[in-house]
């Protein structure tokens, strides 16, 4: 199939030439560059060149197979403006390019930058609820850590934001509807180099819950049953520099006290309940009755009292 080739010559008339190929040849008839006719397509041939010229703007130029147009090359199948395709793997030719979005000077392996007054978002999306998107880091990124947040129909962890370290199972999750847990596989399980606050949110009453209490100003733990006040008072409550209890009799040495006070002893040794003033100018007391100042008293009395010496 023949094409036509048509040439505008200066002095206004044209040529018209029928040819299915062109070429074009240097003093040496060497091919520089051939034009041929596909039929309803065609094509170009450059002569290929191993040497990337300078100073050539708007040209377009064959240097070892690939094509250039002003020093930059141009795309391939597997290269294209300095990225590389290998398989499905996408990657900067010179692995040590940096690469920049918002700008042309990033100084980080990839760098985000813009300066309008509209947040700047990097999304990553997976599209099934059932799964995860992860962001890894480290040197070895399957090992050292991860952010990752788990869909609303994941197996076992939905809804859950998760920080993964390197340590076997040390993880921080955090619950989209608010709940947090760590497991940090240290010495400790939490170990806080600050302060903490802990909040009473009124509903949750779980075993193992802790809560400040702001009508009583306490730390309280639940056992499961109920709240209990932390700070080793245990069931005693306190009145200004006062501790009492007012639910039950109290035992030492006995789980079933039988009186409001109850010393329970096992031993040949004596059961003894010790009262002592170290001023021997004082003395010791047990009050009875209704009034200790009205009823009866049982009074010791120090070797220096003013009055009762002895």
């Amino acid at each position: 199939m023949k094409s036509i080739l048509s040439l505008s010559i200066l002095i206004c008339f044209t040529v018209t030439v029928y040819t299915q190929e062109v070429s074009v040849k240097d003093a040496d008839n060497n091919v520089l560059m051939e034009i041929y006719d596909h039929g309803r397509t065609g094509s170009i041939f450059l002569k290929e060149g191993v040497i990337l010229l300078t100073g050539f703007e708007d040209k377009l130029y064959n240097v070892s197979g690939k094509l250039y147009w002003n020093g930059l090359k141009l795309g391939t199948a597997t290269e294209a403006a300095g990225w590389t395709l290998n398989g499905s793997n996408l990657y900067p030719t010179t692995l040590s390019t940096k690469v920049g979005i918002g700008t042309i000077t990033p100084s980080h392996s990839f760098q985000v930058e813009g300066t309008s007054g509209n947040d700047i978002t990097m999304a990553l999306s997976n599209l099934s609820n059932s799964g995860y998107t992860q962001l890894l880091f480290g040197t070895e990124p399957t090992s050292d850590g991860s952010i990752l947040l788990f869909g609303s129909s994941h197996l076992g962890s939905a809804n859950k934001f998760r920080f993964r370290n390197n340590r076997g199972g040390g993880l921080f999750d955090w619950w989209l509807n608010g709940g947090v847990k760590m497991s940090l596989n240290r010495n400790g399980l939490l170990d806080v180099a600050g302060s903490m606050k802990i909040g009473n949110d009124g509903v949750t009453s779980s075993a193992g819950t802790m809560r400040y209490n702001a009508a009583t100003q306490k730390f309280e733990g639940h056992n499961g049953i109920g709240w209990n006040t932390f700070g080793g008072a245990g069931k005693w409550s306190e009145n200004g520099s006062d501790i009492y209890y007012n639910n039950g009799n109290v035992g030492i040495g006995t789980s079933s006290p039988g009186s409001m006070l109850h010393l329970y002893g096992n031993t040949t040794s004596p059961v003894e309940l010790t009262i002592q003033n170290q001023d021997n100018a004082g003395s010791e007391r047990i009050d009875f009755g209704i009034s200790h100042s009205e009823q009866a008293t049982i009074q010791v009395y120090g070797s220096s009292h003013a009055l009762y010496p002895g």
